[in-house]
């Protein structure tokens, strides 16, 4: 599927033959760290007009399962990039983050993730991570400081009654509306420089937008880009620069990896014709009547710093069940960041005991990526991670191929929308614990159940961090 040309030295070429008809050039201008291409992501066919193929982060903890401590290394050490490009730190130590993404450890000691970098900064910071993608990655790279910033995430929700601060487009995503809801109305405000962290830049198009928006309301001299990848042309950069003229802003960019792509696209007909999909279930939209054969269990973990907001579907139905602040969603401090993590220690320290023993799975949901993640990252060994997701990506069960299995099922808080999940396979764990940020009526999860009995993993555990109140299920309150 890949192939790799010019090796000696920078630029380096490599082609990305996704199916037939399709496939995406690789050219990487700057590789500081020499991570390679192969940790960073892997390669799929998307399902969409707008742009078919996608990079597949392999350090995300998205679409792929991974050590929980790799995304969150990943933040630490787009953090340490940070000080030293934007900064000038030329001091800050790499070499141990850089040694963690390339030898991942199956075990996660608690010292790995209780004793993050605590970069100084010389001045206040906002950070804002994408939905929902790097909602964990703008966080991991926020908690990277150690005080000086503030974190809020964008985000797909509809709240009754509050109407978003700002919102723009990502023209090319599946859903493409972004809205910010900070609790504090001064939030956004200020003269400090605005740090906009994605996985991934293509274009650019949604730091453009979201600046302009942000420039609208609450204008500042300084803006940056901090992604994993960047990918941008030459006629990309020049709208950067040409935002910069006219807004009077200074505008700069910051990656693990840069570079420039080529897509190769000589194809009209349908991508999933060109797929070979022979592998164990590749795709699954189950119906019910498959059989009971695994265990379900239920824990509620009454995270503190609730919030009392109602939201809305796309049907317009109301949900009630309070909001979790520690996710970043409505705004996040340093302090509310520390006083959480005793809370997610605690948790972990619960659930690590319920564990039935084997290789575990803790899945995250959407948007909430990185509360499950810093959980997972401490309930001990031989424990994986992953997110679901809005995206549709075309599975193929064939080598160096980014996704080789895909279920869906609809959202249990939005039935109107499809998540996914990816490369999980029959009897790949022998247990699963399935997070989410509020708690819904039983009858809206069946469907999802149906999915992982199909999996025939033995057990299935659903854990929520907020729900109405006290009920049959019982709570666990992490600081008692």
């Amino acid at each position: 599927m890949r192939e790799k040309m010019n090796a000696v030295c920078l630029p380096e070429s490599y082609t990305y033959n996704i199916l037939p008809g399709l496939g995406v050039e690789v050219e990487v201008e700057h590789n500081p760290y020499t991570i390679p291409l192969d940790v960073m992501f892997s390669m799929a066919a998307r399902k969409n007009k707008k742009r078919r193929f996608l990079f597949v982060s392999q350090i995300l903890g998205k679409h792929i399962p991974v050590d929980p401590m790799i995304p969150i290394t990943g933040g630490r050490l787009l953090a340490a990039r940070f000080m030293q490009e934007i900064c000038g730190k030329d001091d800050i130590e790499t070499d141990a983050l850089v040694q963690k993404l390339l030898h991942p450890k199956t075990r996660n000691t608690d010292a790995d993730f209780i004793d993050p970098p605590a970069f100084e900064l010389a001045q206040q910071m906002l950070v804002i991570g994408f939905a929902e993608t790097a909602t964990a990655l703008g966080a991991a790279f926020f908690d990277s400081f150690a005080g000086q910033a503030r974190y809020i995430h964008t985000t797909r929700e509809r709240i009754k009654d509050f109407q978003p601060q700002i919102s723009f487009e990502e023209e090319h995503s599946h859903a493409t509306s972004h809205r910010c809801y900070p609790i504090d109305p001064k939030f956004l405000a200020g003269s400090d420089p605005v740090v906009l962290v994605d996985d991934e830049i293509t274009t650019g198009k949604t730091a453009l937008n979201i600046i302009e928006e942000l420039h609208a309301h609450y204008p500042r001299s300084e803006y940056m880009v901090v992604s994993l990848l960047d990918w941008r042309s030459e006629a990309d950069r020049a709208r950067f620069s040409a935002m910069e003229r006219r807004l009077g802003v200074r505008i700069r960019c910051i990656s693990l990896i840069s570079g420039k792509i080529e897509v190769q696209e000589n194809t009209t007909e349908d991508v999933s014709d060109s797929l070979i999909l022979d592998g164990p279930i590749p795709y699954s939209c189950l119906s019910s009547g498959i059989k009971e054969n695994s265990t379900l269990d239920a824990y509620n973990l009454s995270f503190s710093n609730r919030l009392s907001l109602v939201s809305t579907n796309a049907a317009g139905t109301e949900k009630s069940v309070p909001y979790v602040q520690a996710t970043g969603r409505f705004g996040l401090t340093s302090q509310l960041s520390k006083t959480t993590a005793r809370e997610i220690a605690h948790a972990a320290a619960f659930l690590k005991k319920t564990r039935s023993g084997g290789r575990t799975l803790c899945m995250g949901t959407g948007e909430f990526m990185y509360l499950p993640m810093q959980i997972a990252a401490q309930m001990g060994e031989d424990v994986f991670y992953q997110s679901t997701t809005r995206s549709p990506i075309y599975p193929a069960y064939r080598q160096d191929y980014a996704v080789r299995t895909a279920y869906c099922y609809p959202n249990p808080e939005d039935p109107a929308v499809l998540h996914y999940f990816y490369n999980v396979e029959p009897g790949m764990y022998s247990e699963v614990y399935f997070f989410m940020e509020r708690k819904v009526d039983q009858q809206r999860m069946e469907a999802l159940y149906q999915v992982f009995r199909s999996l025939r993993i033995p057990r299935l555990s659903i854990v929520t961090l907020s729900h109405s109140g006290r009920d049959e299920d019982g709570d666990l309150y992490p600081n008692d």
